[in-house]
């Protein structure tokens, strides 16, 4: 596999990624041929559950978030502009929607589930 998309897919599945990761991906720069990686749904709420579950703090889910939105070359599951890209805005835009906490993620759970926030997931 090639050492890009190994280096993507870490900062992807890994809300906190070694700084020799970050340090090596930033040799590439931010620019790439197409999307190499892409965010899946499921490694999506994966992340937001180790939020809930108090394993990751508002500020490492933010970061994250972010570092997803600097590189052009991470798609997304559901493509460009769609639920997953607009979940992920939310988490690095705390100005506008506010620090992540239980409540944020509950909703963009539900809107990936497409499910009301109060009802439980089957």
């Amino acid at each position: 596999m090639n050492k890009r998309i190994e280096l993507l897919m870490e900062i992807i599945q890994n809300p906190r990624p070694d700084t020799q990761v970050l340090e090596e991906l930033s040799r590439y720069g931010a620019n790439g041929d197409g999307q190499l990686a892409y965010v899946s749904r499921s490694c999506f709420i994966n992340t937001l559950r180790q939020f809930e579950n108090h394993e990751l703090s508002a500020t490492e889910l933010k970061a994250w978030a972010t570092r997803l939105l600097e590189r052009n070359e991470i798609g997304f599951e559901f493509g460009d502009e769609g639920a997953l890209e607009e979940a992920v805005f939310q988490l690095a835009h705390d100005e506008i929607y506010g620090k992540p906490n239980d409540l944020l993620c509950q909703h963009i759970e539900a809107m990936l589930e497409r499910r009301s926030p109060d009802r439980p997931p089957q």
